[in-house]
Order: C-alpha cells, then structure tokens, then sequence
C-alpha cells in the first residue's frame, strides 16, 4: 500500500495502510503511515494536519529506531516550520542531516542541506544590505 500511495499520490492507500499497520500491531508500517500521510497533507496545504501526523510519525520512528521515516519526518517538519520560523525549520533539518549522515544516506542528506542552504538564501534575498557586488 505505501508503494501505492507512492505511486498514486492518494491519501486514502495511506489511510488503509495505517489501517491496517494499527490493526496488526506493525510499527513500521504505522510510521511509514504516518509518515505518508503528513507528506500527503503538507503538500496539500493543510500544515496544521500534516504536523500532527509527522510528530506521530516521529513518536513512532523513535520507538522502533527507524532511522529513514525519522530523518524525513523531520524535514517535512522544517518545512513546515521554515516560512514563520527559520530557526526551528533549521533546527529540524539538522536533525535529519545528522541521521543521514549517521546512517549513509547520501540523498537524503543532500535534501537535508539543501533545505538548510534555503534558510540562508532566503535571508540573504530578504535583506538587501547582505548582497554584495562583483
């Protein structure tokens, strides 16, 4: 069903797969659940939603240590954080950084630092005095 949701975009193979996760007790799946359905809402505009799913998300990932659905539970949530917030936003993409670094994930931690290299571009943009000329 994650494959699925993967695939599809649609919320509800999420919705079955934590479904079904809950009903057997499978923490992974639970957390990949979780997971899916908070990406699913940050990218429908919903934050507030998709921030109550990650932070479950995260609960879970935490109690199994599943390092993957951890580091981009916590990016999802700098994203959400980085428009009003820049600190906290920068405070979870290094803590998915960390993870992907501990773990080898290469990709993910491009996403991680290119999250970050966000923030600082985007405060540059914001403060005129900041640009400088060749």
């Amino acid at each position: 069903m994650h494959q699925l949701f993967r695939e599809t975009d649609s919320v509800d193979y999420s919705l079955r797969a934590l479904q079904l996760s809950e009903k057997l007790d499978y923490k992974r799946g639970i957390a990949l659940s979780f997971l899916n359905i908070g990406r699913y809402y940050y990218f429908d505009g919903k934050h507030d939603i998709s921030l109550d799913y990650l932070g479950k998300a995260v609960k879970i990932a935490k109690e199994i240590n599943h390092k993957k659905v951890l580091a981009s539970a916590y990016r999802y949530i700098g994203f959400i954080y980085r428009p009003n917030d820049s600190f906290t936003a920068e405070s979870y993409y290094k803590k998915s950084l960390k993870i992907c670094l501990e773990t080898g994930d290469d990709i993910a931690a491009s996403y991680a630092l290119s999250a970050i290299g966000n923030i600082y571009e985007g405060s540059l943009n914001a403060d005129p005095a900041n640009v400088t000329t060749a």
